[in-house]
């Protein structure tokens, strides 16, 4: 036989931590209780020694009459019948409550009824758990709804479950629209971006933790740039249920970060060609005559900056002459020297004649 998968197939069992919060009651058939828990105590007022043995109807006044509509189950080799029930019971203290009950009568082999045993909840505290059920969703939408960040939970098999209002409005759909439908059914993006989420996501389930990622897609008829959470929800079991993903849109600060690294190298440019100028100077002594002194170390680079300075100059200034004094260069090798040479034969071909000085 099946067995009996409802609350009241615990308040068979002997009572354990998980059951004790539940009001559970169990009386005979002629209304003496025989099972009180601290559960019915929290409900009803009643302690334990003062409930068990009196009477029901004496104790709470109304009590359930289950009906019969439900099959028969067997249970522990007992036939019982699990029905729901309302009704307007008393407290110790004198109060009249709603309670909803989800009873069961146990019997015998031949059908005859041997005991009732129920799990019983005051209706105010019911409503007043879904109400701040209601509450606690409303708000976890309302902030859900207002991030700027797009917000989704899949199931396993790929189908939305949940979107907020952010991604709902980057792809111009209602967010009921996105239920029960995969990224397939939906059109978002193409066939090998959606397969790039599709193996992202069962690596993630696979690993059972959160990962952190940037990554393109396309929203609104262009690419753009996401940082992207995207983490597995596990059961009550441990196993994942589905996956939460929550990717912010960050095209913008990536743009501005293109923007100011285009800006940095523009500076480091200018920069640069300034050095350049300040390490060259042409000072112009005469008409049509310039000197250039040098100063420092002479590399290869800094002498191919020096044949271009003064080949711009010669050429800017209509030089006949240009002088470079190399004093204060302390060591002048082959390579350099060979620079220099190279740079008097260009100057020549403008028309100037290039004299060293400071050759010691």
């Amino acid at each position: 036989m099946n067995d009996f998968a409802t609350p009241i197939a615990a308040a068979a069992a002997p009572e354990t931590h998980s059951s004790a919060a539940r009001a559970l009651l169990e009386w005979s058939p002629d209304g003496a209780v025989v099972r009180w828990n601290s559960g019915a105590e929290r409900v009803f007022g009643f302690r334990v020694d003062e409930a068990v043995n009196k009477n029901i109807r004496d104790l709470i006044g109304e009590v359930p009459r289950f009906s019969d509509t439900s099959s028969p189950r067997r249970l522990d080799g007992a036939l019982m019948k699990a029905t729901l029930a309302e009704t307007r019971s008393r407290t110790k203290d004198g109060r009249t409550i709603r309670c909803r009950w989800t009873g069961a009568e146990l019997c015998d082999a031949e059908g005859n009824p041997r005991a009732v045993i129920a799990e019983v909840e005051d209706a105010a505290d019911l409503e007043r758990s879904l109400a701040l059920l209601r509450m606690s969703h409303e708000l976890l939408r309302a902030v859900l709804d207002n991030t700027p960040s797009l917000v989704f939970v899949k199931d396993l098999e790929r189908r939305y479950i949940f979107v907020n209002e952010a991604i709902a409005n980057a792809f111009g759909l209602h967010p009921m629209e996105f239920l029960g439908k995969t990224d397939e059914d939906l059109g978002l993006a193409p066939p090998e971006v959606q397969a790039e989420w599709t193996e992202k996501d069962q690596a993630i389930l696979r690993g059972g933790t959160a990962v952190r990622f940037e990554e393109s897609a396309p929203v609104g008829g262009e690419m753009r740039s996401f940082l992207t959470v995207k983490f597995p929800i596990h059961d009550a079991s441990g196993n994942p249920a589905a996956i939460c993903g929550i990717p912010t849109d960050i095209t913008s600060l990536k743009r501005a970060e293109a923007e100011r690294a285009a800006l940095r190298e523009q500076i480091i440019a200018t920069q640069q060609a300034a050095l350049r100028e300040l390490q060259t100077p042409l000072i112009p002594i005469a008409d049509q005559v310039l000197a250039m002194p040098i100063v420092g170390a002479v590399d290869a680079a800094r002498a191919t900056q020096i044949m271009e300075a003064l080949l711009k100059g010669i050429a800017a200034m209509r030089a006949h002459t240009a002088i470079l004094d190399i004093t204060g260069v302390r060591v002048i090798n082959v390579e350099v020297a060979g620079a220099l040479v190279r740079a008097a034969r260009a100057a020549r071909l403008l028309g100037a004649r290039v004299v060293l000085t400071g050759i010691g």
